[in-house]
């Protein structure tokens, strides 16, 4: 059975395949830190410019078939804290 952590191991080599500019941050970090904790989501602060808004939607593609993705750009990001 596939659990939650692997999921975001899956998005994280995906994030670094495409060269995505990021941090990690919150429940998953705090993981991979060493510490046991539940978590359902994972939080990452992606650097805002459009060459890695691109890389991002990119990584992202490449894990989910979702045509909502197309709708993450630097504007949004600059203007939301969150993208589900």
């Amino acid at each position: 059975m596939k659990s939650h952590f692997d999921d975001f191991v899956s998005v994280l080599k995906s994030l670094e395949k495409f060269d995505v500019e990021y941090v990690l941050i919150g429940g998953v970090a705090v993981i991979l830190y060493g510490l046991e904790r539940t978590t359902a989501d994972m939080d990452v602060v992606v650097k805002t410019t459009t060459e890695n808004v691109e890389k991002l939607k990119k990584a992202l593609y490449d894990l989910f078939e979702d045509m909502d993705i197309e709708e993450i750009t630097l504007e949004e990001l600059g203007e939301y804290a969150v993208v589900r």
